[in-house]
């Protein structure tokens, strides 16, 4: 019976030790679409999950939406004949809709722009070209509507983005119509009077800026491309231009603040990519190898999450892109869990969670809001993840098995143990008259 024990004890120690080792690697990230890998790849372990679904088959889409309060916020612009209706939803941590606001807005080319929210409020900019204006609506956290403030637009402008600036004003990304040249990319701050300053530039093409960010100093990133190359623009509240970089052979569609990186999400040759611009030095392009466009961009759990929108109709599922900003940079890429008709427009973060918005499209569009959450941890604080980060592979996989069960086995016999069933165990002793006690 003993001996049973110590056979049952060896057997479920070699298999644990198995287990563990065996798990190790698929606690790391584990791409659904292979991609590539830059540099060394991550040092930390990570998980991605689907923490929330919202389907709303009223609307075609939510154009933005943000973590807020206890849920989450989306809105998008609806059309019914010539008129247009500002539509927010506030969204519960089960699915469950809070509250929703319908709010009449008149131009029916009217178009939603972002949502950004403080403390107690939330402010929706919806530009309206057949009005030459943007409006700010202010929202309550019970969805009631607050005011709202307009701002003067010049009529060749189109806003593709907007944030709040100071001074109840409005930072602007854009582009301004040229008939003879185009479209030069467009940077103002707009107030309820009109355009307190702005700055143009184009070349012999469409020049437009799709994103405008807060930084954490106080400034303001610009991003926007012309088809074959990006521009990254940071102006101050006053005007003044405090980076101005341009980069070859990438199209950016918006960009993140990481510490003093500048991650620029987009495409090149027809894939969905990132460029790393650091303060001195050629940019980093990061190759995901996944048709499509990396449309956004946000910070969570302390890594740059990008959002990728894969071509329409080429079956491939949304991904959601992981970057390590290391000496040279790593990617890795994640099924979305969302069908392939899924067609992400927006992502932003709050903490370790992600939101993605968007449309399911075919048939009935409909507004799709996903939330994820990461979690990471570092493999660096114990020597066990050190070793593995530097020296993985499957050898040392097998090498590690047989050398923890030999510590079992060995372990077992020197206490009297035997791990093999049949061969006495410790405590046995022969009588002489061929019983043991």
């Amino acid at each position: 019976m003993a001996g049973n024990k110590a056979s049952l004890v060896g057997l479920l120690g070699i298999l644990l030790s198995l287990a563990l080792v065996k798990a190790l690697p698929y606690t790391l990230f584990q791409p659904v679409i292979a991609g590539t890998d830059y540099g060394v790849g991550f040092a930390g372990q990570a998980s991605l999950s689907l923490v929330l679904l919202y389907e709303d088959n009223t609307v075609r889409g939510f154009q933005d939406a943000r973590l807020w309060q206890s849920g989450v916020l989306g809105s998008t612009i609806e059309r019914d004949g010539d008129a247009s209706y500002l539509v927010a939803v506030m969204v519960g941590p089960r699915g469950e809709v809070l509250w929703r606001q319908e709010v009449f807005v008149g131009d029916p080319q009217a178009s939603l722009v972002s949502i950004e929210t403080s403390g107690e409020e939330a402010f929706i900019f919806v530009f309206m070209p057949s009005q030459d204006k943007l409006r700010m609506y202010r929202l309550a956290t019970n969805g009631d509507l607050l005011g709202s403030i307009d701002y003067p637009i010049p009529p060749t402008v189109v806003v593709l983005d907007a944030v709040r600036g100071p001074n109840a004003t409005a930072m602007v990304a854009g582009a301004a119509y040229w008939l003879e040249y185009g479209m030069d990319y467009y940077v103002a701050m707009v107030s309820s009077s009109g355009v307190e300053w702005r700055i143009l530039y184009g070349s012999l093409g469409d020049d437009l800026l799709y994103s405008v960010k807060k930084t954490s100093s106080g400034y303001f990133l610009f991003t926007g491309n012309n088809g074959t190359a990006s521009f990254v623009l940071v102006t101050s509240s006053a005007g003044r231009v405090i980076v101005n970089e341009t980069i070859n052979g990438f199209e950016a569609y918006s960009a993140a603040e990481y510490g003093d990186l500048v991650i620029l999400a987009g495409t090149l040759e027809g894939n969905a990519g990132l460029a790393l611009l650091r303060p001195s030095g050629e940019p980093v392009i990061l190759d995901s190898g996944v048709p499509g466009v990396a449309v956004d961009i946000a910070i969570a759990g302390g890594l740059p999450v990008s959002v990728i929108a894969t071509p329409k109709g080429a079956g491939l599922p949304s991904v959601i892109a992981i970057t390590d900003p290391g000496s040279a940079g790593a990617l890795r890429l994640f099924n979305s869990s969302l069908a392939p008709s899924f067609i992400p427009l927006r992502a932003s973060s709050l903490g370790d969670l992600i939101v993605v918005s968007g449309l399911l499209a075919g048939g009935q569009e409909k507004g799709v809001i996903a939330v994820y959450s990461l979690e990471t941890r570092e493999l660096e604080k114990s020597p066990l993840g050190t070793l593995y980060s530097v020296f993985y592979s499957p050898l040392l996989t097998i090498v590690l098995v047989v050398a923890l069960s030999a510590v079992i086995f060995v372990g077992l016999r020197r206490k009297g143990f035997n791990i093999l069933p049949g061969r006495g165990s410790r405590g046995s002793q022969d009588k002489g008259d061929g019983t043991k006690d």
